[in-house]
């Protein structure tokens, strides 16, 4: 026997996709509740001060290295999660401030990399075959800047970007 869970969404094509992408990701990835007895973690544990934009996700927030003069290395990947004209709103470019995702935080660098980090976007700009795709030359969004980051990143439809943001110094905020 098996088991599952089917879910029906009548709406219009043009808003299919504001109904159908947000719950895909709730039942994908589901909360999961965990309970510890003892003492909580001593690391701080910061929660954004904003509301991420519907149509953006934080797919990794991780803790990449520790060096040894107290700067902290964090590896970041933000999605962009609608289609090239799934919806009218929502499809658009978005553009996210790293500086708001370590808030407590005073940020050093912050560094574009590959989808899987191992190697810059320079590096993967230089490796980039030309294809031609469907709409790509409508594509709202230009490549990144390949001399640094200013620490905003816009994602146009379906992006991932990755960063390496290295951090220093938490400033306490508010008690």
């Amino acid at each position: 026997m098996s088991r599952g869970r089917h879910w029906l969404s009548l709406s219009s094509p043009g808003g299919a996709a504001r109904i159908w992408r947000p719950l895909a990701d709730r039942l994908y990835m589901a909360p999961q509740p965990f309970f510890f007895d003892g003492e909580p973690p001593r690391e701080n544990v910061a929660t954004l001060p904003f509301a991420l934009p519907s149509n953006v996700q934080i797919v990794t927030l991780r803790m990449w290295e520790r060096r040894a003069n107290g700067e902290k290395v964090f590896l970041v990947r933000l999605a962009h999660q609608f289609g090239i004209e799934e919806d009218a709103v929502l499809s658009r470019p978005v553009e996210i401030s790293l500086r708001q995702v370590f808030p407590t935080w005073d940020i050093k660098l912050v560094e574009e990399r590959g989808l899987s980090a191992a190697i810059s976007r320079k590096e993967v700009l230089r490796r980039r075959v030309a294809w031609p795709i469907e709409h790509e030359g409508r594509s709202p969004v230009p490549p990144p800047d390949e001399k640094g980051h200013h620490g905003n990143a816009t994602l146009g439809p379906l992006q991932i970007r990755t960063f390496f943001v290295t951090v220093v110094t938490e400033r306490i905020v508010g008690i």
